[in-house]
């Protein structure tokens, strides 16, 4: 079977909407940043004494979009991190090998992600989605080794020779979102672009943090999701109620709270009715 070559697509009145953080979006499309080609309303803030390594990985991500968009990143803005003011409101991309940096903690600020040094420190929040965590081994090692390696993610773990995608909310604008790509090195930033290249790989990017570590990749889910874009207000029970199933459970028993006292007050002045014609006719 084949479709159509002379067929066309018309997404015109598609609605434009979409929950974030989603680290999938990221590795497979650039999305949000692609969602202007020419990433007009993308900032990349690199480390003010970069190396050549890591102008080898801008690089590299900006062949990695264009080849999404098939368009030239020719809006792209390149800042420093100091020269990020409280009030940007475009999207962020952060690039650095200094994790523990200043600036980092300045643009973490707010998750419950932390660095010590080169070592990531998190604490997963009972109240949003469940711990997720997802691995292949490309090395062969033993199922336990993995088991304990996923053990100890659970509260601190090193970079290692890989890196850290992190996906979150612009601290500094509602309607942004900011990315950060940190490693020890500049190959360990190299190795994410890798990763998001790679067709085994690249399905394991998802969720607020995706870490590279080895031969692993681990992804889970912290932050609050947040959305962008709108939907006129019939989707917004779907949205709502999706992925909440204690909130159908609520409105659910509610209902049926409600239909039954609405019956027994029906079937009561039904009852009063009746005993009052009984009354007459004797």
């Amino acid at each position: 079977m084949s479709i159509d070559p002379d067929s066309t697509i018309d997404l015109t009145r598609a609605y434009h909407y979409t929950q974030l953080p989603n680290l999938a979006y990221f590795a497979n499309s650039g999305f949000p940043f692609t969602r202007m080609a020419d990433l007009s309303d993308t900032a990349i803030v690199l480390p003010a004494t970069r190396s050549e390594g890591t102008e080898s990985a801008f690089l590299d991500l900006m062949g990695m979009i264009g080849s999404i968009t098939e368009y030239p990143a020719s809006g792209l803005t390149i800042l420093h991190s100091d020269a990020v003011s409280d009030s940007e409101e475009r999207n962020l991309i952060i690039m650095d090998t200094v994790s523990s940096s200043q600036a980092v903690e300045r643009f973490l600020k707010g998750t419950p992600y932390r660095f010590t040094g080169t070592t990531l420190n998190y604490a997963s929040s009972p109240l949003l989605e469940p711990f997720r965590l997802m691995s292949r081994s490309l090395s062969g090692s033993s199922v336990r080794g993995t088991e304990n390696l996923l053990r100890s993610l659970n509260t601190t773990t090193s970079l290692g020779d890989g890196g850290v995608l992190i996906e979150r909310q612009s601290p500094f604008s509602r309607k942004a979102t900011m990315l950060l790509m940190l490693s020890e090195n500049p190959q360990g930033l190299d190795r994410l672009i890798q990763t998001m290249r790679d067709p085994k790989l690249q399905p394991m990017i998802q969720g607020d943090l995706s870490l590279l570590n080895a031969s692993h990749v681990l992804a889970t889910r912290n932050l609050p999701t947040y959305s962008i874009g709108s939907l006129p207000f019939w989707f917004w029970p779907d949205l709502y109620l999706g992925d909440h199933p204690f909130r159908v459970i609520f409105l659910a028993v509610l209902g049926i709270g409600l239909g039954v006292l609405i019956l027994f007050r029906v079937l009561t002045s039904h009852a009063k009715r009746r005993a009052k014609e009984l009354r007459r006719d004797k």
